[in-house]
C-alpha cells in the first residue's frame, strides 16, 4: 500500500494499527530497505511490461518498413517507417521518466536519513 501511495492513515486503519506505529516502522532502516527494494522491483516489473511489447513492435515495424518480401503496400511501409522514427522518442521518454523516478526515490531516502539523524 505504501508503494501504491496510499495515505498512512488509510493504511493504519486497514491494518488496524495506530498511525504512530506505522510512522515508527517507516523510521526503521530495515523496513525502509525492504520498502525501497519492493518499490524498485515493482517499478522494474512495470517498466518491463511496457518495454517488452515495444521491442516486439519495433521488430514487426522494421520488417514492414524493409519490405523484403515485396508484398507490403507503400502506404503501410511509410506508416511503419514513421513509427520506427517516433518509437525511440517514446522509449527515451520512458527511460527518462524511470531515471527521474529513481532520482526522486534517492532524494526521498536522503531526506528520511537526514530526519533520522536530526532526531538522534
Amino acid at each position: 500500500m505504501l508503494i501504491a501511495g496510499v495515505k498512512l492513515g488509510k493504511i493504519a486503519k486497514q491494518l488496524k494499527i495506530n498511525e504512530t506505529t506505522l510512522w515508527r516502522w517507516r523510521q526503521d532502516k530495515d523496513f525502509l530497505e525492504e520498502l525501497y527494494g519492493r518499490r524498485n522491483q515493482t517499478f522494474f516489473d512495470i517498466t518491463s511490461k511496457l518495454t517488452d511489447p515495444i521491442e516486439d513492435g519495433l521488430k514487426n515495424l522494421s520488417r514492414l518498413a524493409n519490405n523484403k518480401d515485396g508484398n507490403i503496400p507503400p502506404r503501410e511501409q511509410l506508416e511503419a517507417s514513421k513509427s520506427l522514427v517516433e518509437s525511440p522518442l517514446k522509449v527515451f521518454e520512458l527511460v527518462y521518466s524511470t531515471q527521474y523516478e529513481e532520482k526522486l526515490l534517492a532524494q526521498n531516502e536522503a531526506l528520511e536519513n537526514a530526519n533520522n539523524n536530526s532526531e538522534e
